[in-house]
């Protein structure tokens, strides 16, 4: 979830979108951003917007697959 107010300090990526603080000017720094491309001022990412959903069976799987590294993290 990323609300109105951390759009000004976010950036996507191909997988994952990252948030950028403002303290010590994180947010502009190159060296954090990399190739991150920042995302509009109006910018919201949240469940009813979310453009990618599992199917039931490929979630199933996915939990299946990955339940012993949840259910023991490190």
């Amino acid at each position: 979830m990323i609300g109105l107010e951390d759009a000004p300090f976010t950036y996507e990526y191909q997988q994952h979108f990252k948030i950028l603080p403002s303290i010590h000017d994180w947010n502009t720094s190159n060296e954090r951003i990399k190739d991150g491309v920042k995302v509009p001022d109006d910018f919201v990412y949240s469940s009813d917007n979310n453009p990618d959903w599992m199917e039931p069976d490929t979630l199933a799987d996915w939990i299946d697959s990955n339940h012993s590294s949840l259910a023991n993290p490190k």
